[in-house]
């Protein structure tokens, strides 16, 4: 079963598949209100960690700005312990940003990234 949290125009769609025990984070992340936008993402990510422990987060973002990448650590640091997690980090071929975002953030949180190539 699929359920979502709709893309707006400065937040991504965000979609859990309960079946393949995926998270999806899709689009641009720059949302007025980061806190406010986490704190969604982080409960949705609580009701799925309800049914299972094992995570498979896909964040394939086009850009987010430095707020959001700060709270995108916070959300991560949360979810580590809890879970069990396997991140998946796509980038495009051409958008070195947003593959040495991911790198860091492989180096910041202390778990190996899948790095994907669109």
């Amino acid at each position: 079963m699929k359920t979502q949290i709709p893309a707006q125009a400065k937040t991504p769609l965000v979609e859990k598949d309960l079946e393949l025990n995926i998270i999806k984070i899709v689009g641009v992340l720059i949302p007025e209100n980061p806190m406010l936008f986490f704190e969604e993402l982080y409960s949705f990510t609580e009701e799925f960690l309800q049914k299972t422990k094992k995570l498979n987060l896909h964040v394939d973002l086009e850009y987010f700005n430095t707020s959001s990448a700060r709270y995108l650590y916070d959300y991560l640091k949360k979810v580590i312990p809890i879970s069990d997690l396997q991140l998946t980090w796509f980038y495009d071929s051409d958008d070195e940003d947003i593959l040495e975002s991911g790198k860091e953030f492989e180096e910041l949180c202390k778990i190996k990234f899948e790095f994907v190539e669109k």
